[in-house]
This record gives structure tokens, sequence and C-alpha cells, in this order.
């Protein structure tokens, strides 16, 4: 997945040229499934990648049968400098194929300092641990990044 810029703001308009108006740059690639974003207070982009799942453990889901894996992460690009850096991965991650990731979907901060990330899990809270052992408890929730970057659920 890509993160893309633009250098002017579409005007509203039925004209079917709006596209001849707006220019986008590519600020980010090789994103993994990514869910929200937010400035930080630093200035740069943070991007909340949902992941694609793993090998182990597999549960039903609505879209077919989901599968835990660590792949989850934070992704930090310096709008000043350029460039993209992971500053968190082996975040927990639910999905199928690779497609319809759950995991991180967005991001917020406080002050100067943590991050706070939401988990999803696209099912009932109860079925978390059923279907996906202690991994189940990862989904669901709200968890804070530190600025050292310590990840607590």
């Amino acid at each position: 997945m890509t993160l893309a810029k633009t250098t002017e703001s579409p005007r509203m308009t039925s004209s079917p040229s709006i596209a001849a108006h707006v220019s986008v740059s590519i600020i980010a690639s090789g994103l993994d499934n990514p869910r929200g974003l937010a400035f930080g207070p630093d200035g740069a982009v943070y991007v909340a990648e949902a992941g694609r799942g793993g090998l182990g453990p597999c549960g039903a889901g609505p879209e077919g049968p989901r599968c835990f894996g660590e792949s989850g992460a934070i992704t930090r690009i310096d709008l000043r400098k350029g460039g993209a850096k992971r500053i968190a991965s082996g975040l927990p991650s639910l999905a199928t194929d690779g497609n319809f990731a759950t995991g991180i979907h967005d991001i917020g901060f406080q002050g100067r300092g943590n991050a706070y990330l939401t988990t999803g899990f696209a099912g009932d809270p109860a079925d978390r641990e059923a279907l996906f052992g202690a991994a189940g408890a990862n989904f669901g929730r709200l968890a804070r990044v530190t600025p050292s970057g310590a990840f607590t659920l």
C-alpha cells in the first residue's frame, strides 16, 4: 500500500477534469494494510498498519478463516527530511491470506508523549481467546506505546 499527498486541494466541481488540478506525490510505500494515521507532536506522520496475519492459531471470521501473526506495525514518516521507518513491529494481526487484515487500526497521541493504538477484532469479544488462545486477548483493545517504543495493552 502507498501513502500519497496532494500539493493542491481538489476543487469541488462537476468538471471531469478535476484530476488536472491535483498533483500526487508518494511519501511512503510498502505499507502493510494501513488503517489510520496521525500527525505526531514532532510533525511526522504515524501510520497504523494492521499487518497480514500469520501462521498460527486460526479461527472463523466474517470473510473466511483468519490466522494470527505478529505482523502489525507503526511506521513513522518524516515529512521534512523524507523517509519512512517502522518504529514498532511485531504487533498483533489477524488476516485470511494477507487480505482483510484486522490489527492495529488507528493511532493518536497524548501531548508530547505516549501514542495510543486501537486493535480491532471484527467479532464477538467473547470469542477472542476461544478462537486464538492467549493471542486473542490482544484484540479489541486500546494499547499504549511509550516514546521509548514499549508496547502496553
